[in-house]
């Protein structure tokens, strides 16, 4: 695609600002690319122990999609819809989920980096309620502002994931199928 002299590079600009805040982040390495043929993802951000990075301390890895759009945001804005296509949503699903980001970007250059943690459970809350659909709107949260909170929410999403890896999710009309043909239900929580 040919860019004109006055073009925005939102895909840059978006992908930019997510790999500057998390390498401010002691513990995260993003493999984020630009310009990426991949089809859903974006790349990945790798989480360690805060101050050792080395291969053999690698706690996880997260996916993540980063999108970008030039929009004037306010800095008292803390959520924000972003609408996403179902059939994205479905192949999150199958791969386990993933970190999506939003980055906007006003006339005065400065950049918001919204973001939403979509794991199997809530991916598949989501996809329970699109009908015929084929976009949905998710609601997204502004990316905290100090280091920790940021790296807690990857930690939390490999945990999160790791939990949810075995849990098999029935719709309320399996469940009493299930039971009707003699079927128990058991439920563990978790801490």
């Amino acid at each position: 695609m040919k860019r004109g002299k006055n073009m925005v590079d939102t895909e840059i600009i978006a992908t930019t600002a997510v790999k500057e805040r998390l390498a401010l982040c002691d513990g995260l390495q993003s493999f984020i690319n630009e310009r990426d043929k991949e089809p859903l993802w974006d790349g990945h951000i790798y989480v360690f122990p805060k101050s050792n990075n080395k291969k053999e301390n690698l706690i996880g890895r997260v996916p993540v999609q980063v999108k970008g759009k030039k929009r004037n945001v306010s800095n008292k804005t803390i959520n924000i819809n972003y609408e996403i296509k179902i059939a994205a949503l479905k192949k999150y699903l199958q791969d386990g989920g993933l970190i999506y980001f939003f980055v906007t970007f006003g006339e005065s250059k400065e950049k918001a980096i919204f973001y939403k943690v979509l794991l199997p459970f809530d991916i598949q809350q989501i996809l329970n309620r699109t009908g015929k659909k084929q976009n949905i709107y998710i609601n997204m949260q502004r990316l905290p502002e100090d280091d920790d909170s940021i790296r807690h929410i990857f930690i939390k999403f490999i945990q999160d994931k790791k939990r949810q890896a075995t849990q098999v999710v029935l719709s309320e009309e399996q469940m009493v199928a299930a039971i009707k043909n003699g079927g128990s239900l058991k439920f563990h929580v978790l801490p």
